[in-house]
């Protein structure tokens, strides 16, 4: 049954897509578009790699590290 309802469903769908589509492209022209994957601004973690490295130390408690678990 499913086979024959699919194709109807997903007809319903395309209006829906193409408006998101056009709202996408709009914001893409219009320079409000979400930033494009992997361009991170650069910080610490994903700047070039060099020799100087630091380390950071913290003691705490076990029963509050397990109550976390």
């Amino acid at each position: 049954w499913r086979f024959v309802t699919l194709p109807w469903q997903l007809t319903k769908s395309v209006p829906a897509t193409a408006s998101m589509i056009a709202k996408t492209v709009s914001r893409a022209v219009a320079g409000e578009a979400m930033a494009a994957p992997f361009s991170a601004p650069t910080t610490r973690f994903n700047g070039r790699l060099t020799s100087e490295r630091s380390v950071a130390v913290v003691s705490m408690n076990l029963q509050d590290v397990k109550k976390v678990k």
